[in-house]
């Protein structure tokens, strides 16, 4: 039998006490003094950096998975004017019988293309631990084996493109690194597709057959999700927010954030999870 879903049924997934979500500072680095002790995964959800674990280099930015294992040297800067904004959380492992993490096809290190899926996850898994609830480490459990049952299926997927959908999903980051450098200004997929001299209507069936959404959509939803982070992380009015991600009018704003997240602006600014600072650490345990 092949290692991968299967052997994830006999997994037991137990919180190790530190999980967060943390704005590194631009002096922040990551040199812990001893080896990891537990299990981390480690998501980047802003900004771009490098992570060396056990002496090879990864570079690190948006949609960054990374899979972190107890005896783990590890390394970590970023770029003081595009700092990271990362989600971690420690877990120990508890096989009980069937394969560890490290023979299951568990990706280390993963790049992926439509992050929102897991960034939802993850961000539930910090929700969960701030409960105080007799099902809290059942649903820690239950969230993290769905979170790998995904990562191993997304990581299968990966392996099976071919050259074309490659050079596809290529196109597609490039033009949605694009989109996030640029939201401020006016974007329409006419405009975009002259950056990238194809047509607007065939990137917008690459968006549609490779993430799910059209062009269109897939602009709104960057701003959207660069919204979530002003709100959580600054104090600029949502007013500010909403021209800092391109929307002149402030009503048309507010209703599109509700659309895409069912709450208004204010809502998620008092209710969202929010994020402590983080700038130079040694401690091996606090990533």
């Amino acid at each position: 039998m092949e290692p991968g879903m299967e052997d994830i049924g006999s997994w037991h997934f137990n919180n190790a006490g530190a999980c967060g979500k943390a704005v590194c500072e631009p002096e922040w680095r990551w040199d812990p003094p001893a080896p990891m002790e537990d299990y981390d995964i480690w998501y980047v959800m802003e900004g771009q950096g490098m992570i060396q674990i056990n002496g090879t280099a990864y570079p690190v930015s948006r949609g960054t998975f990374v899979l972190l294992y107890p005896g783990d040297v590890i390394q970590a800067r970023h770029e003081p004017d595009d700092r990271l904004t990362v989600i971690y959380v420690h877990f120990q492992f508890e096989p009980e019988g069937g394969l560890a993490p490290g023979q299951s096809g568990l990706p280390r290190y993963l790049r992926l293309e439509d992050p929102q899926w897991l960034e939802m996850y993850l961000l539930r898994v910090l929700e969960v631990d701030r409960w105080e609830s007799k099902w809290k480490e059942e649903e820690f459990d239950l969230l993290l084996r769905l979170i790998m049952i995904r990562l191993i299926r997304e990581t299968e997927l990966q392996e099976q493109e071919t050259p074309v959908s490659r050079m596809n999903r290529q196109r597609i980051q490039k033009v949605t690194d694009y989109m996030r450098q640029h939201m401020r200004e006016r974007l329409t997929p006419g405009q975009i597709g002259d950056v990238f001299e194809c047509s607007p209507r065939y990137l917008s069936r690459l968006f549609k057959q490779y993430t799910g959404i059209s062009l269109k959509e897939s602009i709104t939803r960057i701003r959207m999700e660069r919204a979530t982070v002003l709100l959580a992380e600054t104090s600029m009015t949502i007013t500010q927010i909403a021209e800092a991600v391109g929307y002149s009018e402030l009503f048309y704003f507010s209703k599109l954030f509700k659309h895409i997240h069912g709450v208004s602006p204010q809502h998620f600014r008092y209710k969202g999870v929010l994020s402590e600072k983080h700038t130079v650490t040694h401690e091996p345990d606090k990533s």
